[in-house]
């Protein structure tokens, strides 16, 4: 997307688009996630969500020990996927 991001082995972990937050999460602290008020599933372009991705809401990012602790979690997922391989050039 041109922003700055935490890639972990070819994988995003986190990272910013446009003025939000970006975090790549497994199913489960997903669905905690999205619990919080004002967390939403990340579209970069709307009607094309990404299926793994949330955006933080605004009051996480004023919580520097929860927003620490939710991209501690996202970081560790990314660490857990396998590694991507890199696609020759065209």
């Amino acid at each position: 997307f041109g922003y700055p991001a935490v890639f972990v082995n070819g994988n995003m972990g986190a990272g910013l688009h446009e003025e939000r937050l970006v975090m790549r999460l497994p199913d489960e602290a997903r669905t905690e996630f999205l619990a919080l008020p004002g967390a939403v599933p990340f579209e970069p372009m709307p009607g094309r969500p990404m299926k793994e991705y949330v955006v933080a809401p605004a009051a996480l990012l004023g919580d520097p020990g929860a927003l620490h602790s939710w991209l501690e979690r996202s970081l560790r997922y990314a660490v857990s996927l396998p590694p991507k391989e890199k696609k020759p050039r065209k």
